[in-house]
């Protein structure tokens, strides 16, 4: 159990693990100090960070979301498509070097059931992981982010949950590239969309 200095944030926990040096962080679920409401899960591409006494980028976005505008959810775990942690470049030199296959497989394997886990507990689903970080074609991290993307989708068509983007007051939720957008990206968020329906043209599902 760890603390932000957040006056609002009650308690944050992690989910991680370090494997032949690559930092993985699985899941971090986040506690509001309000009445128990909805508990809502957020899908971003990969974790920003493993240290547990940094601020990730993306929860500050969160918790104002949360302050501002849910005021219904009162608390918020967030899971990744792939769970390495750090920006595009660290995790394509860390995950080349290091990684053998059988080491892939363990990770993802972990990872899926975490977000099996976290869809089973949670009132809600938001799609939020943005455009890909890494080249889909070209880089191994890349094509295994492709995979890991398909999968999701299946998963979430057969999840009798509510689905849902964030509202950034852009004039679409979603990019040019049909992806739905990343909460610490452009503007605030000022609160969640419903989505539509799963498929491979809407809701953040382009393959590009």
């Amino acid at each position: 159990m760890h603390r932000y200095s957040s006056t609002f944030i009650s308690d944050v926990t992690y989910e991680s693990e370090v494997f032949h040096d690559i930092p993985c962080r699985f899941s971090l679920t986040v506690a509001f100090n309000r009445p128990k409401g909805r508990h809502l899960s957020l899908i971003l591409s990969n974790p920003f960070t493993y240290e547990e006494d940094r601020r990730d980028p993306a929860l500050k976005q969160l918790e104002n979301l949360a302050v501002n505008h849910l005021h219904d959810v009162s608390s918020m775990t967030i899971i990744s498509l792939l769970p390495f942690c750090g920006d595009s470049e660290e995790v394509k030199i860390h995950t080349q070097e290091s990684m053998h296959r059988s080491t892939y497989e363990t990770i993802i394997k972990r990872n899926q059931s975490t977000i099996k886990k976290a869809a089973a507990l949670s009132d809600g689903l938001v799609t939020a992981w943005g455009p890909p970080p890494y080249n889909v074609k070209r880089d191994l991290v890349g094509r295994l982010y492709q995979k890991e993307k398909r999968w999701l989708l299946k998963f979430l068509k057969a999840e009798d949950k509510p689905l849902f983007v964030l509202d950034k007051n852009e004039e679409q939720p979603l990019t040019k590239g049909s992806h739905p957008r990343e909460p610490h990206r452009g503007n605030s968020c000022v609160g969640l969309i419903p989505s539509l329906i799963i498929s491979s043209t809407r809701v953040g599902i382009a393959e590009a």
